[in-house]
């Protein structure tokens, strides 16, 4: 009979779903079960996260163009630190349970005309969190606009957080980020 054997990567929170069948030569077993077995080993791992253990990071980006309309996740380069390497560049993935104060900033530039916008905002696991909206009221050429956002969210561990910035210029414009911020750190349980 078959047997499989891998290592599987998993966080706080991941759960494995195991599918079995036996097809052999058009004739499909589904009475006879009594060698199926499964076994899971957990072969290490990081310690425990101790509650009063500090959970913080900080990274930066460059300039990068962001596409009119569209919802772009923004991809920070270079960590300045992580205390437990959860940063993967776009994706902060939380490593213990608690409250996060999010902080994250940049400077947006185009060629502005009236009512264009840039909105910055935080999502958790995959869904909008919170928002900063920034619009111009007049034509301008090239205008830069900083655009800051704080928040603190509630997070189990496993959760993701990501920055994403989506614009709204006339013309198909397309948009410029600079100097982009973003930091982290647990503030509670």
């Amino acid at each position: 009979s078959p047997s499989i054997a891998t290592l599987v990567s998993l966080n706080a929170g991941d759960y494995i779903q195991i599918y079995a069948s036996c097809n052999a030569g058009g004739y499909t077993n589904t009475t006879s079960a009594n060698e199926n077995f499964v076994s899971i080993n957990r072969l290490s791992g990081p310690s425990v996260i101790a509650a009063t253990e500090s959970v913080n990071g900080r990274a930066v980006g460059s300039t990068t163009a962001i596409a009119n309309n569209a919802g772009t996740t923004i991809v920070f380069t270079t960590k300045t630190f992580d205390t437990h390497n959860a940063f993967n560049g776009t994706t902060l993935t939380v490593p213990v349970s608690g409250k996060y104060q999010i902080n994250t900033g940049m400077n947006m530039s185009a060629n502005w005309t009236a009512g264009g916008s840039f909105t910055l905002s935080i999502y958790h696991n995959g869904a909008a969190y919170t928002a900063n909206f920034a619009e111009q009221n007049t034509s301008g050429s090239y205008a830069a606009a900083p655009i800051w956002l704080s928040d603190i969210v509630q997070c189990n561990a496993g959760d993701t957080i990501t920055v994403v910035v989506s614009t709204a210029l006339a013309g198909g414009t397309t948009a410029f980020i600079g100097n982009p911020v973003f930091s982290w750190s647990r503030v509670g349980n």
